[in-house]
């Protein structure tokens, strides 16, 4: 099984995920959406590139929003600068996590994507997280009692545990034959990868 670690609070994360299905369908590859909180990842893997007194280069927000939207024009996806301050990013990805137990991760996460980097929404109350897993197969009783359940904070430990023993240090993170691509952009080699 092929991997996609993504974090919903990652502009290139949403910009990958714009293009799984197409990678997906030019190469028959199969991806197991396994959603984190990328703060803890970054902060586990090594020295915090996005801290203070490290940010600089691809770092710098001003740097990262206008590549981003360069990015998303390239793909001809929309792109908005999300209210990073006012999502709660992770409480986002534990609703993925519990998506993720439910079988539809894909399906919540390209929702949440969509509201946060689209639609530019920056609230969300449990109901409408409810609605979504709904909408992309889940029982929503299930669900909504995933989400108040240790079972998500386990669930999220073992896919951080896995992004890091395959030498994830960020998002998004393909791993394919146990190969490890970063960024949006080895999108690119990671199809000449499968291709092969």
């Amino acid at each position: 099984m092929d991997f996609f670690f993504f974090g919903l609070g990652s502009r290139y994360s949403y910009l990958a995920a714009t293009q799984v299905s197409v990678i997906a369908h030019e190469t028959g590859a199969a991806f197991a959406w396994r959603p984190l909180y990328s703060r803890v990842l970054i902060e586990r893997a090594g020295p915090n590139p996005f801290a203070a007194a490290a940010r600089r280069g691809q770092y710098d927000p001003a740097y990262r929003a206008k590549d981003a939207q360069r990015w998303a024009q390239h793909y001809g996806v929309p792109y908005r600068e999300p209210d990073w301050v006012a999502v709660d990013w992770q409480a986002l990805a534990f609703a993925c996590v519990a998506a993720e137990l439910l079988g539809v991760a894909e399906g919540v996460a390209r929702s949440l994507f969509s509201l946060c980097f689209d639609k530019g929404q920056s609230r969300f109350d449990e109901d409408l997280l409810v609605e979504l897993a709904l909408q992309a197969g889940a029982p929503a009783r299930e669900f909504r009692s995933l989400l108040r359940s240790g079972k998500v904070q386990a669930r999220h430990e073992q896919n951080v545990a896995a992004a890091l023993a395959a030498g994830a240090f960020g998002v998004p993170t393909f791993v394919v034959d146990g190969e490890l691509f970063w960024g949006q952009d080895k999108l690119p080699l990671l199809c000449d990868h499968l291709m092969r």
